[in-house]
Protein backbone atom coordinates (compact mmCIF):
# COMPACT_ATOMS: atom_id res chain seq x y z
CA UNK A 1 0.00 0.00 0.00
CA UNK A 2 2.79 2.40 0.97
CA UNK A 3 4.70 1.59 -2.23
CA UNK A 4 1.59 2.26 -4.32
CA UNK A 5 1.14 5.59 -2.58
CA UNK A 6 4.77 6.58 -3.17
CA UNK A 7 4.58 5.65 -6.86
CA UNK A 8 1.32 7.55 -7.37
CA UNK A 9 2.64 10.63 -5.63
CA UNK A 10 5.85 10.46 -7.67
CA UNK A 11 3.79 10.31 -10.87
CA UNK A 12 1.76 13.31 -9.78
CA UNK A 13 4.94 15.24 -8.98
CA UNK A 14 6.45 14.41 -12.37
CA UNK A 15 3.30 15.49 -14.21
CA UNK A 16 3.31 18.81 -12.37
CA UNK A 17 6.96 19.47 -13.29
CA UNK A 18 7.35 17.86 -16.71
CA UNK A 19 9.75 20.47 -18.12
CA UNK A 20 11.88 20.48 -14.98
CA UNK A 21 12.03 16.67 -14.94
CA UNK A 22 13.03 16.47 -18.61
CA UNK A 23 15.70 19.16 -18.12
CA UNK A 24 17.05 17.28 -15.11
CA UNK A 25 17.21 13.95 -16.95
CA UNK A 26 18.88 15.52 -20.00
CA UNK A 27 21.44 17.39 -17.87
CA UNK A 28 22.39 14.29 -15.90
CA UNK A 29 22.58 12.22 -19.10
CA UNK A 30 24.84 14.73 -20.85
CA UNK A 31 27.06 15.21 -17.79
CA UNK A 32 27.55 11.47 -17.27
CA UNK A 33 28.21 11.03 -21.00
CA UNK A 34 30.94 13.68 -20.85
CA UNK A 35 32.42 12.06 -17.76
CA UNK A 36 32.57 8.77 -19.66
CA UNK A 37 34.14 10.51 -22.66
CA UNK A 38 36.77 12.06 -20.41
CA UNK A 39 37.63 8.71 -18.89
CA UNK A 40 37.79 7.06 -22.33
CA UNK A 41 40.03 9.84 -23.69
CA UNK A 42 42.28 9.50 -20.66
CA UNK A 43 42.58 5.74 -21.23
CA UNK A 44 43.16 6.25 -24.96
CA UNK A 45 45.86 8.85 -24.34
CA UNK A 46 47.64 6.52 -21.94
CA UNK A 47 47.43 3.62 -24.40
CA UNK A 48 48.63 5.80 -27.28
CA UNK A 49 51.59 7.07 -25.29
CA UNK A 50 52.50 3.56 -24.18
CA UNK A 51 52.04 2.14 -27.69
CA UNK A 52 54.11 4.73 -29.55
CA UNK A 53 56.49 5.39 -26.68
CA UNK A 54 57.68 1.80 -26.70
CA UNK A 55 58.49 2.03 -30.43
CA UNK A 56 60.03 5.49 -30.58
CA UNK A 57 63.57 5.44 -31.87
CA UNK A 58 66.31 8.01 -32.08
CA UNK A 59 67.67 8.59 -35.57
CA UNK A 60 71.28 9.75 -35.86
CA UNK A 61 72.06 11.38 -39.22
CA UNK A 62 75.74 11.33 -40.16
CA UNK A 63 77.46 14.01 -42.19
CA UNK A 64 77.70 14.00 -45.98
CA UNK A 65 79.09 16.43 -48.54
CA UNK A 66 75.95 18.59 -48.31
CA UNK A 67 75.93 18.91 -44.52
CA UNK A 68 76.87 22.32 -43.15
CA UNK A 69 76.42 21.72 -39.41
CA UNK A 70 79.08 22.54 -36.85
CA UNK A 71 80.21 18.90 -36.70
CA UNK A 72 80.38 18.36 -40.47
CA UNK A 73 82.04 21.18 -42.49
CA UNK A 74 80.43 19.83 -45.70
CA UNK A 75 82.40 16.61 -45.60
CA UNK A 76 81.42 12.96 -45.40
CA UNK A 77 81.73 11.24 -42.08
CA UNK A 78 85.04 9.46 -41.68
CA UNK A 79 85.44 5.80 -40.61
CA UNK A 80 87.06 6.99 -37.39
CA UNK A 81 84.07 9.21 -36.61
CA UNK A 82 81.64 6.36 -37.30
CA UNK A 83 83.62 4.10 -35.02
CA UNK A 84 83.45 6.73 -32.28
CA UNK A 85 79.67 7.02 -32.69
CA UNK A 86 79.25 3.24 -32.53
CA UNK A 87 81.47 3.10 -29.46
CA UNK A 88 79.34 5.75 -27.77
CA UNK A 89 76.16 3.79 -28.59
CA UNK A 90 77.61 0.53 -27.33
CA UNK A 91 78.82 2.04 -24.06
CA UNK A 92 75.68 4.02 -23.27
CA UNK A 93 73.59 2.10 -20.67
CA UNK A 94 70.31 3.57 -22.00
CA UNK A 95 70.77 2.10 -25.50
CA UNK A 96 69.09 -1.26 -26.01
CA UNK A 97 70.17 -1.77 -29.63
CA UNK A 98 71.02 0.16 -32.78
CA UNK A 99 71.02 -0.44 -36.53
CA UNK A 100 73.22 1.17 -39.15
CA UNK A 101 71.78 2.11 -42.55
CA UNK A 102 74.04 2.93 -45.47
CA UNK A 103 73.48 5.59 -48.11
CA UNK A 104 72.30 2.93 -50.55
CA UNK A 105 69.67 1.69 -48.10
CA UNK A 106 68.55 5.26 -47.44
CA UNK A 107 68.30 5.87 -51.18
CA UNK A 108 66.08 2.80 -51.63
CA UNK A 109 63.77 4.12 -48.93
CA UNK A 110 63.82 7.52 -50.62
CA UNK A 111 62.72 6.04 -53.95
CA UNK A 112 59.84 4.17 -52.32
CA UNK A 113 58.53 7.40 -50.84
CA UNK A 114 59.19 9.98 -53.54
CA UNK A 115 59.02 8.16 -56.88
CA UNK A 116 55.53 8.89 -58.23
CA UNK A 117 53.61 8.69 -61.49
CA UNK A 118 54.11 12.41 -62.05
CA UNK A 119 56.81 12.99 -64.65
CA UNK A 120 57.56 16.52 -63.44
CA UNK A 121 58.11 15.30 -59.88
CA UNK A 122 60.24 12.40 -61.06
CA UNK A 123 62.45 14.83 -62.98
CA UNK A 124 63.08 16.73 -59.76
CA UNK A 125 63.54 13.68 -57.56
CA UNK A 126 65.59 11.96 -60.25
CA UNK A 127 68.41 14.43 -59.74
CA UNK A 128 69.07 12.86 -56.33
CA UNK A 129 71.40 9.90 -56.14
CA UNK A 130 72.64 7.60 -53.39
CA UNK A 131 75.64 9.81 -52.71
CA UNK A 132 73.31 12.62 -51.62
CA UNK A 133 71.84 10.48 -48.85
CA UNK A 134 73.03 10.37 -45.26
CA UNK A 135 74.13 7.34 -43.35
CA UNK A 136 72.01 6.84 -40.24
CA UNK A 137 71.88 4.95 -36.98
CA UNK A 138 68.46 3.88 -35.70
CA UNK A 139 68.74 3.66 -31.93
CA UNK A 140 66.26 1.82 -29.70
CA UNK A 141 66.31 2.78 -26.02
CA UNK A 142 65.67 0.62 -22.98
CA UNK A 143 63.42 3.32 -21.56
CA UNK A 144 61.94 5.53 -24.32
CA UNK A 145 61.33 8.38 -21.87
CA UNK A 146 65.05 8.62 -21.05
CA UNK A 147 66.27 9.97 -24.37
CA UNK A 148 67.67 13.42 -23.64
CA UNK A 149 71.05 12.25 -22.34
CA UNK A 150 71.56 10.04 -25.39
CA UNK A 151 70.59 12.82 -27.78
CA UNK A 152 72.87 15.34 -26.10
CA UNK A 153 75.80 12.93 -26.16
CA UNK A 154 75.42 12.09 -29.84
CA UNK A 155 74.58 15.61 -31.04
CA UNK A 156 77.94 16.91 -29.89
CA UNK A 157 80.06 14.28 -31.62
CA UNK A 158 82.11 14.85 -34.75
CA UNK A 159 80.55 13.38 -37.87
CA UNK A 160 76.98 13.71 -36.55
CA UNK A 161 74.81 16.11 -38.55
CA UNK A 162 71.58 15.85 -36.51
CA UNK A 163 69.75 13.68 -33.99
CA UNK A 164 65.98 13.39 -34.39
CA UNK A 165 63.12 11.56 -32.71
CA UNK A 166 59.36 11.39 -33.29
CA UNK A 167 58.34 13.11 -30.08
CA UNK A 168 58.07 16.44 -31.86
CA UNK A 169 55.59 14.85 -34.30
CA UNK A 170 53.53 13.07 -31.64
CA UNK A 171 53.55 15.90 -29.10
CA UNK A 172 50.63 17.81 -30.76
CA UNK A 173 48.58 14.58 -30.74
CA UNK A 174 49.22 14.07 -27.02
CA UNK A 175 48.39 17.73 -26.36
CA UNK A 176 45.11 17.52 -28.28
CA UNK A 177 44.08 14.35 -26.46
CA UNK A 178 44.88 16.00 -23.14
CA UNK A 179 42.86 19.13 -24.02
CA UNK A 180 39.87 17.03 -25.11
CA UNK A 181 40.10 14.89 -21.98
CA UNK A 182 40.24 17.77 -19.50
CA UNK A 183 37.68 19.77 -21.49
CA UNK A 184 35.19 16.90 -21.25
CA UNK A 185 35.86 16.41 -17.53
CA UNK A 186 35.55 20.13 -16.68
CA UNK A 187 32.35 20.48 -18.71
CA UNK A 188 30.94 17.37 -17.06
CA UNK A 189 31.78 18.78 -13.62
CA UNK A 190 29.85 21.97 -14.38
CA UNK A 191 26.89 19.95 -15.66
CA UNK A 192 26.90 17.75 -12.57
CA UNK A 193 26.76 20.87 -10.40
CA UNK A 194 23.88 22.14 -12.55
CA UNK A 195 22.11 18.79 -12.14
CA UNK A 196 22.52 18.94 -8.35
CA UNK A 197 21.07 22.45 -8.30
CA UNK A 198 18.18 21.32 -10.48
CA UNK A 199 17.47 18.42 -8.14
CA UNK A 200 17.44 20.82 -5.19
CA UNK A 201 15.13 23.21 -7.04
CA UNK A 202 12.83 20.35 -8.01
CA UNK A 203 12.56 19.24 -4.37
CA UNK A 204 11.88 22.80 -3.26
CA UNK A 205 9.19 23.24 -5.92
CA UNK A 206 7.61 19.95 -4.91
CA UNK A 207 7.62 21.07 -1.27
CA UNK A 208 6.17 24.43 -2.26
CA UNK A 209 3.39 22.74 -4.22
CA UNK A 210 2.51 20.72 -1.09
CA UNK A 211 2.90 23.53 1.40
CA UNK A 212 -0.67 23.17 2.70
CA UNK A 213 -0.32 19.41 3.25
CA UNK A 214 3.03 19.96 4.96
CA UNK A 215 1.55 22.65 7.21
CA UNK A 216 -1.30 20.28 8.24
CA UNK A 217 1.22 17.48 8.92
CA UNK A 218 3.21 19.80 11.15
CA UNK A 219 0.07 20.78 13.06
CA UNK A 220 -0.63 17.13 13.84
CA UNK A 221 2.91 16.64 15.13
CA UNK A 222 4.84 15.28 12.11
CA UNK A 223 8.54 16.05 12.05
Amino acid sequence: MALKYVVSEAGIGLRRNVSMSIALIVTIFVSLTLVGMGLLLNAQASKTEARWGSELQITVFLCNQNSDGGNCDKANVTPEQKAAVEQALQSNPEVASFEHKTKEQAFEEYKKVYVTSSQSNNKIYGTVNANDMQETYWVKLKNPTEYQDVEQQLAGMKGVDAVHDLRGVLKPIYRMLSIMKWGAIVTAAFLIIAAILQVANTIRLAALARRREIAIMRLVGAS
